[in-house]
């Protein structure tokens, strides 16, 4: 996928895009609020050895060192005995409101040797940030006094404080800045990732790209739903579809579409006053025999039978320069009679002095169209937003090519004509 199709999938998905990070954002805060914030405070121990002056000598420091090592991992222990514990609540529990026990604030004390050095590491975690760090200290009081019963008076070895919680760093979890941006970023990543996906799986056609994307026929352009923008998006595909693909104009085009229940009528018609409002002498003809839309008059039906002329078929309509040739009475094989060399005789003569629109049925299920697709040399295929899906329009567009050597494009209809849709449907190069 190139930066451009990533652009345009965000701005037709722009919703989902949106949503999805402030959902994000609601659940982080509704995280934030009902998760109890602990405060994290630390405090250093270092564990001491006495050295006798008046033997001060190399090996006397040596032996210290060996001491203190041996005697700093043995010490660790003691800052969560009960004993300490126990006196470090007798003596903050009043100030401090300390409702525990000996065990459960064991629980919330850690110490730990630093790798390689004499140095004991306290951490307390507690529900405000005094209590971490007068805890903090407190425990390593009252474990150096512990230290000094246990080990006895004379012992060379002691603990002092190093580092007193007071001055060191407190972390405070959960971090609002952390669970909120981890909130915006996860919900931006889950809807990036939901609208990658149902662009994988939803193939609906929203757009020409979409177009270009499913086939290689060129996309003739858009056909707005609201009638009032139509007029000029059909001169436009009627200068691609007339005068583009091509060494000469285009005299016969064939309207059709990629499936049923799309208005084919509509599209040629259109096309056909397009073409006389050009100045262009213009036929449009109806070939949608299995559904006559003017069965009382003479039509294609009886032209291609012998039972009328040309003439006698063709009307005038309200548009100068366009004649309307409707479909006439039901024919009992349709197929048949639009396969018949009749229908190519009938073409070739109205196009030497006219230029002839053929609104003709879908290609899909229905076969008439692949039949007539030999005789055009232009085949417009119509596709429905939001409803024709890519397969779908590689159908239309494989039987058309598998039957003809005329040149096929695809117009899509039934746009959106607001200013928000096409914001989201348009292309970045056509933005």
């Amino acid at each position: 996928m190139e930066l451009r199709d990533l652009i345009a999938l965000i701005k037709r998905r722009w919703g989902t895009v949106l949503l999805c990070p402030i959902v994000g954002l609601l659940i982080a805060a509704g995280l934030l609020w009902f998760t109890p914030t602990t405060y994290t405070a630390t405090s250093s121990a270092y564990v001491r050895v006495n050295v006798d002056p008046a033997a001060g000598t190399t090996t006397a420091y040596s032996d210290a060192a060996v001491l203190a090592d041996r005697k700093v991992k043995t010490f660790v222990p003691v800052f969560t005995s009960a004993n300490v514990t126990q006196k470090v609540i007798a003596e903050l529990g009043d100030e401090l409101e300390l409702d525990t026990t000996p065990e459960r604030l064991a629980e919330d004390i850690e110490a730990t040797n630093v790798p390689d050095s004499l140095t004991i590491n306290v951490t307390v975690r507690a529900d405000t940030r005094e209590r971490a760090t007068r805890i903090a200290d407190a425990v390593v009081t009252h474990a150096s006094q512990e230290i000094l019963v246990l080990e006895g008076e004379t012992s060379p070895a002691n603990l002092v404080l190093m580092s007193s919680a007071e001055i060191s760093e407190v972390t405070k979890t959960p971090s609002p800045v952390r669970y909120l941006g981890v909130g915006l970023l996860g919900g931006l990543l889950a809807g990036l990732t939901g609208t990658f996906a149902m662009s994988v799986l939803d193939t609906r056609l929203r757009s020409t790209g979409d177009i270009s994307r499913a086939v290689e026929a060129p996309a003739l352009g858009a056909l707005p739903a609201r009638v009032s923008s139509q007029r000029q998006a059909l001169d436009r595909i009627r200068a691609e579809v007339f005068y583009t693909g091509g060494p000469q104009a285009a005299r016969t085009i064939m309207v059709t579409s990629a499936v049923e229940d799309i208005d084919v009528w509509t599209a040629a018609e259109g096309l056909a006053r397009s073409s006389a409002h050009a100045g262009q002498p213009t036929v449009l003809i109806d070939a949608r025999l299995h559904a006559p839309s003017a069965p009382g008059q003479a039509g294609l039906s009886e032209v291609l039978a012998g039972r009328a002329s040309m003439k006698e078929a063709a009307t005038r309509t309200q548009t100068p320069g366009l004649l309307l040739v409707g479909t006439g009475r039901a024919a009992r094989d349709p197929a048949s009679l639009l396969a018949s060399p009749r229908m190519g005789e009938l073409l070739e003569a109205v196009a030497k002095n006219h230029y002839v629109v053929l609104a003709a049925p879908a290609l899909h299920p229905r076969t008439e169209a692949r039949s007539l697709a030999p005789l055009m040399d232009r085949v417009v295929i119509l596709a429905q937003f939001k409803q024709t899906t890519a397969q779908q329009l590689r159908r239309a567009v494989t039987a058309v090519e598998q039957q003809s050597a005329a040149q096929c494009g695809v117009v899509l209809c039934d746009t959106p004509s607001s200013a928000l849709s096409r914001f989201r449907y348009s292309e970045p190069d056509e933005a």
